[in-house]
C-alpha cells in the first residue's frame, strides 16, 4: 500500500470520527435544553438552577424546589424557559417550601386559557393583565405565560384587575441595627440566642410610612412572616453552633415588595444546653462573702447533665462547678466527690462563705437539720431514711470559702458548659 493511499485512508477515518462527533453532538443538543444563563437577581415567577439538576420557582423572593418533572410538567412550565443562575445568586436566594404537588399554581405564575386574556396568579387568585402595556411595564416576560385549559382556568377564583404598574426595582430595604456591622466582611457570631433586627426602607422617593415588612430567617422560619413592628424584630434562638440568614424586604399597599432583600447572616455560639440551665437569680446584699449568693436552675432538661468543669464568669472571678458529694455520709471516708450530675427540676446555690459542714460541696436531703453529718442525730436519721427514694432533696450546695466579695454592683454573670460556650446570662 502506497503512502499516498495509506495517508488518504487516514483523513477518511479522521473526517469519519469527526463527522460522528458532531452528530453524536447535535444528537445530544437537540435532546437537551440548554439553559439561559444570568448574573442577575431573578424575576417572581422565574424558573431557575444551579449546578445541580434541582430547579426552582421563585415564589415571594424564596427559591421553591420543584421536586420531580411530573410535578414540572403538570404545572404547565417549559424546560426551554429555565435560567441557569450562578451559584453565589443562588445561594443567596432564601429557600421556601418545596413544590411537592400540581394542585397549587406558585404566586407570580402567568396563565392563559385559550382565549388572548393573561392573568397573573396570587394567593391562588387569577388577576387579568389588562394590557400588554401594563404587562410589560410590570416586568412580565411572555415566554413565561404558561398555557392552561379553559375548565382549568375557569376554577381559579378571579381578583382585581392588574392595573398599576409595578417599580419593583424601585423599592429599597435597610438593616439598621443587628449583629452585621457596615462593610463587615466576616460572618458575626453572636453569644446570645436573643437577636433584634432593626430595618427600614424607602418606596423609591425616599418615602417609608406607607412601607410595610416581611423577614425571613433561614434556618428557622418556613416562609416570609409579616413584621409585628413596622421596624424591628426581635427573636428567641435555640441552643446550639449554626449559622443564619435574615432578610428583610420593604412591601408596598399595592404588595410591590424589593426583589433583593436586604440581609445578615451570622452564627450562633451557644450551648446545646442554652437557656436549659438558668442564673435563676443573684443575692447581692452586701460585701460579706456570706451575703452573696448565685442560684442556677434547670428548665426543661431531658436529660441529666455533668456540670463538672462547667464555669461561671463575674466582674470580679471566675468560678468553676466542682465535684460535689452526692450522698452525705456520717462517716466521712465514704464522703468522696465525684461528678455533680444535675436532674430535671434540680437548683445549685453558690455561696461565697465556707461550708457549715465542712464539705464544699454537696446535695441536701432531708435529714439536713441534724447537720453536722457526725452528730449521733444525724447519724439515726440517715440510717433510718436514706434508703428511700424522697431522701435526696432537690438542691445543691456549693461554698467558695471566700474571705472577700466575688460579686460586683452592675454586675454580668456568664455561665458556660465545658466547651467554653454560652448556657445563659444575666445582668442587673
Amino acid at each position: 500500500m502506497t503512502l499516498i493511499i495509506k495517508s488518504a485512508i487516514i483523513e477518511t477515518v479522521m473526517a469519519y470520527k469527526t463527522l460522528i462527533s458532531i452528530i453524536a453532538i447535535l444528537a445530544i443538543l437537540s435532546l437537551t435544553i440548554i439553559p439561559k444563563t444570568t448574573r442577575a437577581m431573578p424575576d417572581e415567577g422565574a424558573l431557575i438552577k444551579g449546578l445541580t439538576e434541582k430547579v426552582y420557582v421563585i415564589e415571594h423572593g424564596l427559591k421553591r424546589w420543584i421536586q420531580t418533572a411530573d410535578i414540572f410538567n403538570k404545572l404547565g412550565y417549559s424546560w426551554a424557559n429555565i435560567v441557569l443562575v450562578s451559584e453565589n445568586i443562588l445561594n443567596n436566594i432564601p429557600p421556601g417550601k418545596d413544590i411537592a404537588n400540581s394542585w397549587r399554581y406558585p404566586d407570580g405564575t402567568l396563565v392563559k386559557g385559550g382565549g388572548p386574556a393573561v392573568y397573573l396568579i396570587e394567593s391562588s387568585v387569577a388577576r387579568w393583565i389588562p394590557s400588554p402595556q401594563i404587562f410589560t411595564a410590570n416586568g412580565f416576560k411572555w415566554q413565561n405565560i404558561i398555557n392552561i385549559t379553559d375548565n382549568i382556568l375557569s376554577t381559579i377564583r378571579k381578583g382585581q384587575d392588574v392595573s398599576s404598574v409595578a417599580a419593583t426595582n424601585q423599592v429599597q430595604t435597610f438593616i439598621l441595627s443587628g449583629p452585621c456591622a457596615q462593610n463587615q466582611t466576616s460572618i458575626p457570631k453572636i453569644t446570645t440566642g436573643q437577636i433584634e433586627f432593626g430595618y427600614s426602607g424607602s418606596d423609591g422617593q425616599g418615602n417609608s410610612a406607607n412601607l410595610s415588612f416581611e423577614t425571613f430567617l433561614e434556618g428557622y422560619d418556613n416562609d416570609w412572616r409579616s413584621s409585628w413592628s413596622l421596624y424591628k424584630r426581635k427573636i428567641d434562638l435555640p441552643g446550639g453552633t449554626k449559622t443564619y440568614t435574615f432578610y428583610v424586604r420593604a412591601k408596598t399597599k399595592d404588595g410591590i415588595y424589593d426583589t433583593t432583600p436586604a440581609s445578615c447572616k451570622f452564627t450562633t455560639n451557644l450551648s446545646s444546653f442554652y437557656q436549659q440551665i438558668e442564673i435563676a437569680y443573684v443575692r447581692n446584699w452586701g460585701t460579706n462573702p456570706a451575703q452573696q449568693q448565685i442560684v442556677l436552675r434547670t428548665w426543661k432538661l431531658s436529660e441529666s447533665i455533668d456540670m463538672t468543669g462547667w464555669t461561671i464568669t463575674t466582674k470580679k472571678d471566675s468560678l468553676t462547678i466542682p465535684r460535689a458529694v452526692k450522698i452525705v455520709h456520717p462517716d466521712s471516708i465514704f464522703n468522696v466527690p465525684q461528678d455533680l450530675i444535675l436532674e430535671n427540676n434540680d437548683t445549685i446555690t453558690i455561696s461565697g462563705n465556707a461550708s457549715p459542714i465542712g464539705i464544699n460541696a454537696y446535695k441536701t436531703n432531708k435529714c439536713g437539720w441534724y447537720f453536722p453529718p457526725a452528730s449521733d442525730e444525724y447519724r439515726n436519721c440517715f440510717y433510718e431514711n436514706n434508703q428511700y427514694p424522697d431522701f435526696l432533696k432537690d438542691d445543691w450546695q456549693i461554698y467558695l470559702n471566700r474571705t472577700s466579695a466575688f460579686l460586683a454592683d452592675k454586675e454580668e454573670i456568664v455561665l458556660k458548659d465545658k466547651n467554653g460556650l454560652v448556657v445563659d446570662k444575666y445582668s442587673d
